[in-house]
């Protein structure tokens, strides 16, 4: 079992599969818990991977523009009008894709 207050004190922000157990469903999520448990099972294969924690996440989130307009748009959309929610869609990963991720984050 990790501990995750030793994990955070050292500013981790990237945990490999076998790291992370199912008490951590809070710092991966639930799919990366569950990838970290079931990396653990003897006969299972699961490939060599990691979670990137929700610390992480929020940090760059915390920097970034807000969506919440964007967002708020595109849940008045009428579902039905696909051209106008594949252009809103279009911006807000734009919007995504260009926050900038800060070095120590990255390395």
């Amino acid at each position: 079992m990790v501990d995750t207050a030793m994990s955070f004190s050292l500013g981790r922000y990237v945990l490999d599969f076998q790291e992370i157990d199912q008490s951590q469903v809070a710092v991966v999520g639930g799919k990366g818990a569950h990838l970290g448990e079931l990396s653990r099972i003897e006969g299972i294969h699961v490939p060599d991977g990691y979670c990137v924690t929700t610390d992480a996440f929020r940090r760059v989130m915390a920097a970034a523009p807000s969506l919440e307009d964007r967002l708020d748009r595109l849940s008045r959309l009428d579902p039905d009008d696909r051209d106008a929610i594949s252009a809103l869609s279009a911006e807000i990963r734009g919007a995504v894709e260009g926050i900038p991720i800060p070095d120590d984050l990255a390395a």
